[in-house]
């Protein structure tokens, strides 16, 4: 499975770390602060844009969450 979005260019509101995170391939850190991840700012809703630069149809998109490196459903 091709990952169309890899290295595309991205626009995120309320994004408190780079946008960019969202497309780099890297999900192995889900830590806030981990360097991997993309963060809208604290109770804001964000939205997240990328320019897959081509017409592409799409089957699913996968999303990994911030976990900060805990269970998946654990607080």
């Amino acid at each position: 499975m091709e990952n169309v979005a890899f290295l595309k260019p991205t626009w995120m509101s309320n994004s408190m770390i780079w946008s960019d995170k969202a497309v780099d391939g890297k999900y192995t850190n889900l830590h806030w602060n981990g360097g991997q991840c993309t963060m809208s700012s604290l109770s804001q809703t964000a939205t997240l844009w990328v320019n897959l630069e081509m017409d592409v149809a799409i089957d699913h998109v996968v999303i990994y969450f911030r976990t900060d490196n805990g269970p998946l459903g654990v607080k």
